[in-house]
């Protein structure tokens, strides 16, 4: 029962010392979230409500089973009655059973989606000539990633396809890496579209180290320790990553938190894997430091370089690769990041997720969104947030209220690992 649904039904059986305990324990929850006083006012208030809703939905309940009862009309409200109007209230956890459907249901759409094994959906970052879908890299590595993480069984052969097409449409120039679109564009003048990228060549190598641990037999093990042997040679001198991986990035040399922090990811991860590269362990070092330095020291979240806003999804992708390294040099900044997540999710109203930043004068900046409350839930449960805690549950309930028959269209990927995240904690 989540510790908020205990306050309510507690509060209901009116044991004034147990409330006390109750709320007593909601606060040194909402004390380690970081929460200002405002902040936990504002919670409080909300459960409040939810209280006052829970009860009076509890007592119709109750009033419309004593009406089918015999005998004597004498409506108490029962334990069973707090039950079924938590339910339609919304302030039970999410059920497993409707999180693992959920999570089948979204990679068999997923499948369907790629039958050959590529994937791709259209975005404001493709060429203006190229309408609508078309396959694309980063796509196609998530795609993959999600699948894996379904553990779908039999192996589909999509998985297998798609680990192939990774393989086959790298760029090897001198060494392996990827761009946004696959070289079949190299004739098309799509500039930027075909550079050699920091994100891309991240997402792949993290794509083939998943595939080559769940012994997928296309997986070529000398092709990714090439890729991360090239994704290392790209690293500035101060720890940090541009987004292309290009000998121009030596003078063009603006960091960025996403391309830095995925890199990271790649290379901590291939670590874990066994994979060896001469000066991983440097590496990784020195880029945990630079990216430790960039957190706001005093609320705990990362916005890219020169950039003030603060960004949900850069400080996802930080608080990923440094919980990825696992070194405890790493863990006051994680949980710095993970108290601005916290403080940041939208609880003023019930169901809320995350969005790109708390603050904005653009509504759509600040509303919350798939991708963000998807990556949010991930990250929170990987930072061994307990997945029956009040954020997670709400994060749930935001992404299922706003999913699209079986799936979450083109963030479906996102939402797969999330929710496969979840079941893996549960135990599942």
């Amino acid at each position: 029962m989540p510790l908020y649904l205990l306050t309510l039904t507690t509060v209901w059986r009116e044991k004034e010392t147990e409330n006390e305990s109750i709320f007593a324990q909601l606060n040194r929850e909402l004390d380690e979230h970081g929460l200002s006083e405002e902040e936990k006012k504002e919670i409080l208030r909300e459960l409040l409500k939810k209280y006052a809703l829970l009860i009076l939905e509890s007592a119709n309940i109750a009033v419309k089973r004593s009406v089918h009862a015999k005998g004597a009309f004498s409506p108490q409200i029962n334990v069973e009655d707090i039950r079924l109007a938590a339910e339609i209230v919304g302030v039970t956890n999410v059920k497993p059973e409707i999180i693992k459907k959920a999570r089948d249901e979204a990679a068999q759409w997923l499948l369907k989606e790629g039958p050959d094994g590529t994937w791709g959906w259209g975005s404001k970052f493709d060429p203006q000539d190229l309408e609508g879908s078309i396959v694309k890299t980063w796509s196609t590595a998530m795609a993959i990633k999600s699948l894996l993480r379904a553990k779908i069984s039999p192996e589909p052969h999509q998985i297998k396809k798609g680990v192939v097409w990774l393989l086959e449409n790298r760029i090897s120039e001198p060494h392996s890496c990827w761009a946004r679109l696959p070289p079949i564009y190299k004739d098309r003048q799509y500039g930027d579209c075909l550079k050699p990228n920091t994100y891309e060549t991240s997402c792949v190598l993290l794509a083939l180290l998943e595939a080559k641990a769940k012994e997928v037999s296309s997986c070529d093990k000398s092709i990714i320790e090439d890729g991360i042997e090239n994704l290392k040679s790209y690293q500035m001198e101060e720890g940090y990553w541009t987004v292309y991986l290009t000998d121009e990035s030596q003078h063009y040399d603006k960091a960025n938190i996403g391309a830095t922090s995925l890199a990271l990811t790649a290379i901590s991860r291939a670590r874990k894997n066994g994979i060896r590269v001469d000066g991983l362990e440097k590496a990784i070092e020195k880029t945990a430091e630079w990216l430790r330095n960039q957190q706001n020291p005093h609320s705990g979240e990362w916005s890219e370089i020169g950039q003030e806003p603060s960004n949900t999804a850069k400080t996802c992708d930080a608080i990923r690769a440094l919980i990825e390294i696992g070194d405890q040099k790493n863990k006051k900044a994680i949980n710095r990041g993970i108290h601005w997540l916290l403080r940041n999710q939208g609880v003023e109203e019930d169901g809320r997720g995350w969005g790109w930043r708390k603050t904005s004068e653009n509504e759509t900046i600040i509303a919350s969104n798939v991708e963000n409350t998807a990556f949010a839930i991930t990250v929170l449960l990987r930072a061994d947030k307990k997945p029956n805690s009040a954020s997670i549950q709400t994060g749930l309930r935001w992404l299922f209220a706003h999913k699209k028959g079986d799936n979450w269209g083109e963030y479906t990927p996102r939402v797969i690992i999330a929710l496969s995240e979840y079941l893996t904690r549960l135990g599942n």
